[in-house]
């Protein structure tokens, strides 16, 4: 964010505390303890906007703004209340006491006055401050109310009103004159009139669920009524994101053809084609590449399977160049837990993308990043290793490939401490599973029948 932003939240804050808004009384009671009674004014008010951000005063966060990139403006909430939040910040707090690198790492990246912390005792408020961080708030206080709200918008809000049911059975019939009429006399059905998965009737013809049952790239209903929409809406964005996401390859290339943004700069968000990557979503991913690669970096064309862009992210001295670590993966972007920040060696990054190559079954491009270097049991995420990834979007040549490279099918993750022939038992995919047995029977180990995934 701009400094702008944080200007305008300490006037607004001076101006609560000066109408004797409980909340404002309450954040400067927090950051000032008793002398925010005596005298509060816009300096008061500036000092604690910078604490609940992290830092020690208002010159650091300055300071701090100055050379920095702004935050990446992506929420990663999902239907959890308050106190899974809270949970996670009472964890982080035993994990510091402990002082595991992680932990430390995580406290280090988020709260700017601790970047010297070493470990130990934690405040509790310094740790919620990390946990919304992580999921991509700037304070505590901005992920309570965000979860909050969003819990309460999705109470009950399955089915929608009754003009939404009307539009989505138009849709179903592709009746474009219906839906024509009701968007005529339902204005609001043009835009977000939805509180759910999807918010705009583009978007649900996004979802793979809502016209069917685990649509994949096929359209799925009339294209016509899909066209009819198309023209009538003022937001391309948010449809051709969860289309790429659900790899909806022919929404994907309507919403294209009638000027949907293929590239939006990845600074500003979670980009279309990062969604298809995330998701193993190879046939949207292509469309998308097409027009543009945003963001363009090692993993991204890694996971492109692009060996003729990959040539040009190395130098002849097996340097990575600046281009390779550009913008950084994180699946917490869609979903997954937060991760504690990546490193920046040359061994993580490569292993970076050894893991989204191995999401969109790049077989390619893993044995160009293997034959650079890149681990084959590599884990810059959670312990989740290559193979992991490749089970759990039924890449079976790229499970082949890493078992041949030597990948070590008993490593368990640290999120639902499974292995890759676990996550396999659990998805019933049989055939990676045998595999993954003969695997552990190659490496001198039997195969674990209670390495299961756990949900």
């Amino acid at each position: 964010m701009e400094l702008e932003h944080y200007r305008k939240d300490a006037k607004q804050l001076l101006h609560g505390f000066e109408a004797g808004d409980t909340e404002a009384q309450r954040r400067a009671q927090e950051a000032l303890g008793e002398r925010a009674h005596e005298r509060f004014q816009l300096a008061d008010a500036q000092h604690v906007v910078a604490v609940e951000h992290g830092y020690r005063s208002w010159p650091h966060l300055k300071d701090a703004l100055g050379g920095a990139e702004p935050d990446r403006p992506v929420e990663r909430i999902g239907r959890e209340p308050v106190s899974f939040y809270e949970e996670r910040a009472r964890e982080l707090i035993a994990a510091a006491a402990e002082r595991l690198d992680s932990a430390i790492r995580r406290v280090r990246a988020h709260v700017p006055r601790l970047a010297g912390f070493d470990g130990g005792e934690l405040a509790s408020a310094d740790a919620l401050l990390v946990i919304a961080r992580e999921y991509g708030f700037g304070t505590w206080r901005q992920l309570e109310r965000t979860v909050e709200r969003v819990r309460a918008e999705h109470e009950g809000q399955r089915e929608g009103t009754d003009e939404v049911r009307a539009a989505l059975a138009a849709i179903t019939r592709g009746d474009v004159a219906g839906l024509a009429e009701l968007l005529d006399t339902h204005p609001r059905l043009t835009g977000r009139c939805h509180n759910g998965a999807w918010s705009t009737l583009l978007e649900a013809v996004a979802e793979p669920d809502v016209f069917g049952e685990r649509l994949g790239p096929a359209l799925g209903v009339e294209a016509g009524v899909v066209e009819l929409l198309i023209s009538r809406s003022g937001d391309l964005a948010g449809p051709l994101g969860l289309a790429a996401c659900f790899n909806r390859s022919e929404l994907v290339s309507m919403l294209l053809r009638a000027g949907a943004d293929p590239a939006p700069d990845p600074r500003r968000g979670l980009t279309p084609l990062e969604a298809a990557l995330y998701h193993g979503a190879v046939e949207a991913a292509e469309l998308l590449a097409q027009r543009q690669i945003s963001p363009l970096a090692l993993w991204s064309v890694a996971a492109l399977g692009r060996l003729d862009l990959l040539d040009t992210m190395i130098d002849g001295d097996g340097r990575l160049l600046p281009s390779a670590t550009a913008h950084r993966p994180n699946l917490a972007d869609v979903g997954w837990p937060p991760p504690p920040p990546p490193d920046d060696d040359r061994q993580t990054v490569l292993d970076e993308a050894l893991a989204y190559a191995s999401i969109n079954g790049r077989d390619a491009a893993v044995e160009w990043l293997l034959d650079r270097g890149a681990d084959v049991d590599g884990r810059p995420y959670l312990n989740v290793t290559p193979l992991h990834f490749a089970v759990q979007f039924d890449r079976a040549s790229t499970v082949a490939l890493l078992l041949a490279r030597g990948a070590d099918p008993g490593i368990r993750d640290d999120i639902h401490g499974g292995s890759p022939l676990g996550w396999a038992s659990y998805q019933g995919r049989d055939e990676l599973a045998r595999l993954l047995g003969i695997g552990a029977g190659r490496s001198g180990e039997s195969a674990d029948p209670n390495a299961r995934f756990t949900p």
